[in-house]
């Protein structure tokens, strides 16, 4: 977490240090920016959101000041003229359908290749037409809000595509996943409720259950001392997002904006620091019970998860797949 803090604090700070550089800086009004801010949003998400209203007036010496109100609909707001916005992926896909396929299935392989990707300047670059042209805006941040495992009491592992073939996993609702679980050959039971789906694996009802990783806490013993498997799959990434409007970045100045983007760094790192700590310790929680590990080998699940979502006439056309498939190869081709 350290190394992904410091790589965004160095990506940043020579944009505002260059900033500084280009304009003096009197005394002159505060800039105040509204941000509306989506109900019901986690509490990382809140804290990560303190550390960026905090920050934006630390590090423009009081001259900047982003005012927070809750909304009921955020993109309303957005429309309405708030400078900023935070809200889930699910309430920005509303408007650019693309952004659903950021959180889609399998779609990265762990955090630092989703936070790598979403949080690059690269990123923003490829997005930048078709997010301007259907939100007016473009991201400042994404938050890390977790994802999920698939907990097994058999011997499935469910690391490589094969070994779904046949099984049978209960999950939460979610059209896209369980199409493309019944495309790789799953058995499919939906049960929307976490807590009974942790019930009935617990009481030996169910082989195989889909969880958020911070709900293993609510493990426990499972029959006869019965062995189980977390399937660290990272299949269903849920992402938040700071967006600031394009019509108010015109009206920033460069030094305005670099302030805007080093306060988005820390706030990053803030609620992400606190979204993978939990996970780590329900993780420990889940070992302390007896259970084993294993990791999604993400390399075999890239084509035939594009295969069977583009078979689908319903999938084929709900993103542009070209950019699609760029952004998830983004990460992985600056690291080989």
């Amino acid at each position: 977490m350290k190394r992904i803090a410091a790589l965004l604090l160095c990506l940043f700070l020579p944009l505002l240090a260059s900033a500084c550089r280009q304009e003096s800086v009197p005394i002159r009004p505060t800039t105040v920016l509204q941000l509306a801010v989506q109900r019901g949003i986690s509490s990382e998400s809140t804290a990560g959101l303190d550390c960026f209203t905090n920050k934006v007036r630390e590090l423009s010496g009081g001259e900047m000041i982003v005012e927070t109100l809750p909304s009921d609909d955020v993109l309303d707001s957005l429309d309405r003229g708030c400078a900023l916005i935070l809200a889930s992926n699910t309430e920005i896909a509303r408007a650019d359908s693309n952004f659903s396929s950021y959180t889609s299935p399998f779609y990265f392989y762990d955090y630092n290749h989703l936070t790598l990707t979403l949080n690059s300047e690269r990123f923003r670059k490829i997005i930048s037409d078709e997010a301007l042209s259907l939100l007016g805006a473009l991201p400042l941040a994404a938050f890390y809000d977790g994802n999920s495992v698939i907990l097994s009491s058999g011997p499935l592992s469910f690391d490589t595509v094969d070994q779904f073939e046949g099984a049978d996993l209960t999950i939460s609702n979610d059209p896209i996943l369980s199409d493309l679980l019944r495309g790789l050959g799953a058995r499919v039971r939906i049960r929307e409720e976490e807590s009974q789906r942790l019930e009935g694996f617990c009481q030996g009802g169910d082989p195989a259950v889909e969880c958020r990783i911070s709900s293993l806490f609510a493990l426990t013993e499972l029959p006869d001392e019965q062995p189980f498997t977390v399937c660290r799959t990272f299949h269903r990434a849920r992402v938040n997002w700071i967006m600031l409007s394009e019509t108010a970045r015109q009206t920033l100045t460069v030094r305005e904006q670099a302030v805007l983007t080093e306060a988005a760094a820390y706030a990053i790192s803030a609620n992400d620091h606190l979204v993978l700590s939990k996970e780590a310790q329900a993780l420990a929680a889940a070992e302390e019970l007896g259970g084993d590990e294993s990791t999604v080998i993400f390399g075999e699940f890239f084509e035939p998860i594009a295969q069977v979502l583009r078979s689908s006439d319903r999938y084929n056309s709900i993103w542009n797949w070209e950019q699609h498939l760029e952004v998830q190869q983004l990460s992985i081709k600056e690291e080989s």
